[in-house]
């Protein structure tokens, strides 16, 4: 987890998830000889089982909840470090 670039990772994961919603369409193109065999359609449906699969297996197996490292700022400033700004105000009309 990283909260601090949960911004920056959505986008990158909606490019990816993006790019395959590209992809699949051509893909069962490809596949498919026959638009109304249902043979055909059951490869496109074995394959994109099997890419779910294997992705989810992989974030099984490697994902965590942990906190990155590289979440943290390298000198991050504490409450002891801000500084008051004073304000003045101008009263005169």
């Amino acid at each position: 987890m990283a909260p601090r670039y949960a911004g920056a990772l959505m986008g990158i994961t909606n490019c990816v998830a993006n790019g395959i919603a590209i992809v699949a369409p051509i893909a069962a193109g490809l596949l498919l000889k026959d638009e109304t065999n249902a043979a055909d359609w059951r490869k496109v449906f074995y394959l994109s089982s099997g890419v779910y699969f294997v992705c989810n297996l992989i974030f099984v197996l490697l994902g965590s909840s942990e906190r990155q490292p590289w979440n943290e700022p390298a000198h991050s400033e504490g409450p002891e470090q801000i500084k008051e700004v004073s304000v003045k105000q101008d009263t005169s009309i």
